[in-house]
């Protein structure tokens, strides 16, 4: 008999935390991080925004934290910057 490998004597007793997603979700997820990834850097790079593929590269990772702030702390200031000032009426 040979001894069990040092990983799954590590990970004995422990679910596996990928078998519970089903393959569908895993994909959806896949596609959403990417779609927003990919809006991120557009939108940054066409708006001239400082480090874009920085935002994009972190809207790989989770979802949907990166684009929140990115709304917040990126696109509100651009978008106030560039409207034209109220009327005096």
């Amino acid at each position: 008999m040979t001894d069990p490998s040092p990983v799954t004597t590590v990970l004995a007793g422990f679910p596996d935390p990928i078998a519970p997603f089903p393959a569908w979700s895993l994909f959806l997820l896949f596609i959403l991080l990417l779609a927003q990834g990919l809006f991120l850097f557009l939108d940054g790079r066409r708006n001239g925004i400082r480090l874009y593929w920085v935002w994009a590269l972190w809207s790989l990772t989770t979802c949907p934290l990166p684009s929140v702030l990115y709304w917040f702390l990126v696109r509100r200031k651009h978008i106030r910057k560039h409207l034209p000032p109220p009327s005096a009426q």
